[in-house]
């Protein structure tokens, strides 16, 4: 994989965290004219992953704000060894005005009230 790939496997993690345990990003952009973008990324490559190699990506939240949330993720390889682990930033957006805005409350209590698993 090329490393700097490792971005996209980042914010697909995120995706299909959200739209399986939060909401999904369209709705989200629907319900509260929000889109989160990435603020900062910290990436950490300790094996290689081949062309045409199965990987896991585990995403989980660590640290919610009221203006961010703050992510782990790892992508493991079929033998399941860590080759990738990124602690990264997103921080919501308003879709017409492109400035940063407060996370929903409701999406903050239910990362608070547990409705989402450690892993995805």
């Amino acid at each position: 994989m090329y490393f700097g790939r490792a971005c996209r496997w980042i914010e697909s993690g995120f995706n299909e965290l959200f739209r399986k345990h939060l909401i999904s990003l369209l709705l989200l952009k629907d319900k509260y004219n929000i889109f989160f973008v990435m603020r900062e990324v910290n990436i950490h490559y300790s094996l290689p992953i081949h062309y045409d190699g199965l990987i896991k990506i585990k995403t989980k939240i660590i640290r919610v704000m009221r203006y961010s949330i703050q992510f782990e993720m790892e992508i493991l390889n079929s033998d399941n060894k860590k080759c990738v682990f990124s602690r990264y930033r997103m921080i919501p957006v308003n879709f017409i005005q492109k400035q940063t805005i407060a996370i929903p409350q409701e999406i903050i209590d239910k990362i608070r009230l547990g409705h989402i698993k450690k892993d995805k």
